[in-house]
């Protein structure tokens, strides 16, 4: 339910700002920055629940790769799309941010219910990717500020562009060693090592045999240690 809830809150806050502020090139950019991205959020959080507790598991697998290359043309096409009506103002607009979360979060469900040896999923998961996911979150924290500065020098496009990755790349490696690590020691500190993987009762039970067991009828020590 929390889903559908949060979509709708992210929906119905977009388009309340843009039909008031739609002028401003910039105005509705900052204003839904946080507010709106909840329905982002539990995007996430709902995959993040798929993948832990095995609803995308062997019995959810897909059985071809052709669900993920649909995706990935998917996002392809539209991510062209529109660029091509929107231009720069794509971010002050409604729909394409909404859009693209959709995409996104069906493109994460198909890779991890593709095949497993498929190679279409080895894209996905090989070392350097799995490297990336780690810093996903530092990448996305300071590839924007990195970006604005280097444009200010007035780079030509593919210098600005790969001195933008190498540079973003560069300071989110030293920000998740430095800065998340630690404080992932530090929260594991305050709440232990505890997981949200279930506890190993609950993982088989195996049935207890009906009948009685056939217990000789010997008493004393050695009949007890026999048993």
């Amino acid at each position: 339910m929390a889903l559908p809830v949060c979509l709708a809150i992210s929906i119905v806050y977009r388009y309340a700002v843009v039909s008031e502020f739609g002028g401003n090139t910039i105005l509705p950019l900052y204003l839904w920055q946080y507010p709106s991205y909840i329905g982002h959020y539990a995007l996430g959080a709902t995959l993040a629940n798929f993948y832990v507790y095995g609803k995308a598991g062997a019995d959810g697998r897909q059985k071809s790769s052709i669900p993920l290359l649909a995706c990935i043309a998917l996002v392809a096409v539209t991510e062209y799309a529109i660029g091509a009506m929107f231009s720069d103002s794509n971010l002050m607009m409604a729909f394409p941010g909404m859009l693209f979360a959709f995409e996104y979060a069906l493109l994460i469900y198909s890779a991890i219910t593709a095949p497993m040896g498929s190679l279409v999923r080895r894209i996905f998961t090989n070392g350097a990717a799995t490297y990336l996911g780690r810093l996903s979150y530092s990448l996305y924290t300071w590839h924007l500020p990195i970006e604005i500065v280097l444009f200010g020098f007035g780079l030509p496009w593919i210098e600005w562009g790969v001195l933008s990755v190498a540079a973003a790349l560069s300071v989110a490696t030293a920000s998740y060693y430095f800065v998340e690590r630690p404080f992932l020691r530090l929260r594991s500190r305050f709440i232990g090592s505890r997981t949200v993987e279930p506890k190993a009762e609950e993982l088989v039970r195996v049935p207890v045999p009906a009948r009685p067991l056939n217990v000789p009828q010997r008493t004393g020590r050695r009949a007890i240690e026999k048993l």
